[in-house]
C-alpha cells in the first residue's frame, strides 16, 4: 500500500527506488490516493538527485511525460 511505501521512505530516505515506486504508486493510482499526480514527477526528480546514474528513474519521468501527451479516446 502507499503508506507502507511513505513508511519505508521514512526509514531509508536515501533510496531512489523508493521514491520510483512512490512515484509508480501516484501514477497508476494506488488505492484511493489523495496526492495530485505532479507528485509522482517530484518523487522521479529525488530519485535522480539521490543517484543521478538511476537508469530506472529517467525511464520513469519519460513515462510520465509520455502519458500526459497521450491523445484521449476523443482526440
Amino acid at each position: 500500500s502507499f503508506e507502507l511505501i511513505e513508511e519505508a521512505i521514512a526509514q531509508f530516505p536515501q533510496s531512489s527506488k523508493l521514491y520510483c515506486l512512490k512515484g509508480d504508486a501516484i501514477q497508476l493510482g494506488c488505492e484511493d490516493l489523495t496526492v495530485e499526480l505532479s507528485e509522482a514527477l517530484s518523487s522521479y526528480e529525488k530519485a535522480v538527485e539521490l543517484d543521478p546514474s538511476s537508469a530506472e528513474a529517467y525511464e520513469s519521468i519519460g513515462y510520465y511525460f509520455d502519458v500526459g501527451r497521450m491523445p484521449t479516446s476523443s482526440e
